[in-house]
């Protein structure tokens, strides 16, 4: 859609999808981050927890990717975020 000065104007739907990739990209973050204090954690209990919160953001961004193909964007991802036997 075009405005009075032929600037394209965004549509609701395509706000929702910019928003979603912006949800997407901090997810990705998040995962990537938790994967390094996984890596670096010694307690058992900080273990177990880093554990508990890659399970769920990995939940999230399957939301989020399901939200996005709702909206009829197609999604692909640079890198497989989810490794192989992880799912």
């Amino acid at each position: 859609m075009l405005n009075l000065f032929n600037k394209k104007v965004k549509t609701e739907k395509e706000l929702e999808i910019e928003e979603l990739k912006k949800e997407l990209e901090e997810c990705k973050y998040l995962i990537q981050r938790n994967d390094t204090f996984f890596n670096m954690a010694i307690d058992e209990r900080l273990i177990d927890s880093n554990i508990y919160e890659r399970i769920a953001l990995i939940h999230q961004y399957d939301y989020i990717i399901k939200k996005l193909k709702n909206l009829e964007y197609i999604y692909i991802p640079e890198e497989n975020i989810v490794k192989s036997g992880e799912k």
